[in-house]
């Protein structure tokens, strides 16, 4: 069985409902972005939650835990399954929560028959950063978020000579499956696996927000506490 968690007094965990819970993670993972990057941050949305779950073999009953503070909030949430993640809110950091997960999430991995476990954490979390060395965890890889000024975009040059290049088109299953076959196949060299196209479309094409021809919103904001 997976470790137990030692929570501070009057904290709880309990797998999460995808239903009943989904709102208060999305809540909980914009308040932590916006913790981390201020005004840069991007909202969460559904499709974060959604491309965990999409994970095969990912059981949510098992493979994921919620954390409630003594006022009924949620404190922090986690998933192990081969990857990992945990998300501490701010207002509840340095309370060793975000301990307490890591050793849920490492001992549900051992439970699974995984040999190695990969959890990403941001270069301005010099906390975690701190935490997952003093366990051991070394870096694997690094990954830049670039972004682009969408007001003044330059012309784009001539495609070479037998391309062709058209827009996206999101209700044609031809283009999300040729999008899915480029997209693995790009990537194939140093990924450790590649994704099916339900799981890869849960992450791209099948996410709520996505829209081909338009910038992403940044509209919502976090709750307090």
């Amino acid at each position: 069985m997976a470790q137990p968690l030692v929570l501070p007094a009057g904290y709880t965990a309990r797998a999460l409902d995808p239903e009943r819970d989904l709102l208060d993670v999305l809540d909980l993972l914009t308040t932590c972005e916006w913790a981390l990057h201020g005004a840069g941050a991007t909202e969460a949305d559904r499709g974060e939650v959604a491309a965990v779950l999409a994970r095969p073999g990912f059981d949510p009953a098992a493979d994921t835990l919620l954390v409630h503070a003594p006022d009924g909030r949620p404190a922090a949430w986690a998933w192990s399954d081969r990857r990992c993640e945990c998300r501490v809110h701010p207002a509840h950091r340095g309370r060793r929560i975000g301990t307490a997960l890591l050793g849920w999430m490492e001992s549900r991995a051992v439970e699974q028959g995984v040999g190695k476990l990969v959890q990403v954490v941001a270069d301005l979390d010099p906390v975690g950063l701190t935490m997952l060395r003093t366990y051991g965890y070394r870096p694997k890889g690094a990954s830049w978020l670039l972004e682009i000024p969408l007001a003044d975009l330059p012309e784009p040059g001539p495609a070479p000579a037998g391309i062709a290049v058209r827009p996206f088109r999101p209700g044609d299953p031809r283009d999300a499956r040729a999008a899915h076959r480029v997209v693995e196949d790009a990537f194939a060299d140093w990924k450790a696996r590649r994704m099916d196209f339900a799981e890869w479309a849960q992450h791209t094409v099948h996410r709520e927000t996505f829209t081909p021809s338009a910038p992403r919103s940044r509209s919502r904001r976090p709750t307090a506490g």
